[in-house]
């Protein structure tokens, strides 16, 4: 499946939005609530200009990950481009403050891990520490 989803992803890069879209259905049809082939999935529709079926592709995305800001957010797009503005405004403001949640999160979680290693980022080892850690664990020959 990971290769599926690196072959999508370099389809979406090449804007061939149509075959992109169709190795992520691969992927859905076999893992139906792996969410980002999913999100893939129904962007790649989007970019193909079938807002029905990307809203069709993302719906259950939606059930499955209703706190994903990433999925909100597209199905804010989806709901623009289908006309339903007053939905995409409150799915759009939705999408910002579980975006902002998760910003808070992560920057809280990078303040506890310098915390805990006295401050700043961890330290590169010296290429000659890694070469004898890794020494001590090899096979011999």
């Amino acid at each position: 499946m990971n290769v599926r989803m690196l072959v999508g992803q370099m389809l979406n890069q090449l804007k061939r939005w149509e075959d992109a879209a169709a190795e992520f259905k691969y992927i859905i049809e076999r893992r139906p609530k792996m969410v980002p082939a999913r999100l893939a999935c129904a962007q790649a529709t989007f970019n193909a200009g079938d807002y029905p079926g990307a809203e069709a592709i993302l719906a259950p995305a939606l059930e499955q990950a209703p706190k994903n800001a990433d999925v909100q957010l597209l199905q804010a797009n989806i709901l623009q481009k289908l006309g339903r503005d007053d939905e995409a405004v409150a799915v759009y403001e939705l999408a910002k403050s579980l975006h902002e949640e998760r910003m808070a999160m992560q920057e809280e979680m990078r303040k506890e891990q310098a915390a805990v290693v006295g401050g700043g980022d961890f330290p590169m080892p010296d290429a000659a520490e890694v070469t004898d850690y890794l020494q001590e664990y090899t096979i011999p020959e």
